[in-house]
């Protein structure tokens, strides 16, 4: 009987060490797991920290960009206040202008009635000047 109990004794060493063996299978296999997680979890926080610098480079961007249409517009906003200025002075000096032509023309109409009476005797006309020019309106013999 001892050699019946040396060999139970061993089927038990044998049987502890596929138990051991087993365990450590498992141990391995949950260690491979935690070792491709964590690689895994490398690769994830490295995509998002390139992620996260195109983010920034696009934000950077887009601030400059900003800034530069920023300035644009006020360079615009300012060019755009001395044209309308400058119109608004055009515009003044058309209207006086226009003034002085019509003051000039009522007199060269006057001194031209004036003249064709003088050398006529007995026509008159009259002129009204518009801004395209004279035109007669009304001829009168007497």
């Amino acid at each position: 009987m001892d050699s019946n109990k040396y060999i139970e004794h061993l089927l038990t060493q044998l049987e502890e060490q596929h138990r051991s063996l087993w365990r450590e299978k498992l141990a391995v296999a949950r260690l491979q797991r935690e070792v491709a997680e964590r690689t895994s979890e490398g690769a994830m926080h490295e995509k998002l920290m390139h992620e996260l610098e195109e983010e920034r480079h696009l934000r950077l961007q887009s601030e400059k960009r900003l800034r530069e249409v920023t300035l644009e517009s006020e360079r615009n906003r300012i060019q755009m206040r001395g044209l309308q200025q400058q119109f608004s002075s055009a515009v003044i000096r058309c209207l006086e202008a226009i003034s002085l032509l019509t003051v000039t023309g009522v007199l060269i109409a006057e001194t031209i009635t004036k003249a064709h009476d003088m050398l006529s005797g007995n026509t008159l006309q009259v002129f009204v000047i518009d801004l395209n020019g004279f035109k007669i309106l009304q001829t009168q013999t007497f």
